[in-house]
């Protein structure tokens, strides 16, 4: 339950957590700047550095008189493991201090983060795509004023996938599954790059998030994971039995 939601203002911050891919990435924003973010691109590291991220990050922002108001939360789809391990340190921090959570799809968050370091034409296409093992990726597209043009889904791409984007204006394929697409997608129109999944990526979008108030119900809110958790138990286990 949120009890101390506060105004916006020029020494307000939020602490955004990213941890759906193998980043584990953490970040002090304001409105204005990304002041300072902690990154860890080892695999299966997030469990290890996630608190110690935050309290560098806590200890920051009280240095340089700043107020924490809220949390950014990457809420997926992605890895996981990594979703659940953020969803539950940020739920964590948000019981404890009353401080509210608003969560941003990942996928929103690229390409948020993609278009404030790049000046794109009007009519161009961001396609999102998170990497989901073999030739799956978790994808949506955004137009350059971050319009939804398709919702997150999975998604196996195959040398016919999104030919509606084939034309003459620019498409880009951005993040962690882009690149490997790119042989199998031969559009002439597009171009290909491995934009992070950072918690800087948010800044823009958790602001407006929260000013207006869409804060995620702390009880029932959980990531958005898109496919079921699909555990798979070792063969020499069951041999074992």
């Amino acid at each position: 339950m949120v009890t101390n939601m506060a105004p916006i203002n020029d020494r307000s911050a939020l602490l955004a957590i990213e941890t759906s891919s193998n980043s584990c990435s953490l970040a002090l924003l304001t409105l204005s700047e990304v002041v300072a973010e902690r990154v860890n691109t080892e695999p299966n590291i997030h469990a290890k550095q996630i608190a110690v991220f935050a309290q560098e990050l806590l200890e920051e922002a009280e240095q340089k008189g700043l107020q924490i108001e809220g949390i950014a939360l990457s809420s997926g789809p992605g890895s996981y493991t990594g979703l659940r391990i953020g969803a539950s340190f940020a739920k964590g921090y948000a019981f404890a201090t009353g401080k509210p959570i608003v969560a941003i799809s990942t996928l929103e968050a690229l390409a948020s983060g993609f278009l404030q370091s790049n000046q794109l034409a009007s009519d161009a296409c961001i396609i999102s795509m998170i990497d989901a093992g073999r030739m799956e990726v978790y994808t949506a597209s955004y137009t350059p004023l971050l319009e939804e043009i398709s919702s997150p889904q999975a998604a196996i791409i195959t040398d016919e996938s999104f030919q509606e984007f084939a034309g003459a204006s620019p498409i880009y394929f951005i993040g962690n599954g882009a690149l490997k697409c790119q042989d199998t997608l031969q559009l002439p129109n597009a171009s290909f790059q491995h934009f992070e999944c950072l918690a800087r990526n948010m800044q823009k979008i958790a602001f407006d998030r929260y000013a207006k108030g869409k804060f995620v119900n702390l009880a029932y809110w959980e990531p958005d994971y898109i496919k079921p958790y699909n555990a798979i138990v070792a063969k020499n286990k069951i041999l074992n039995r």
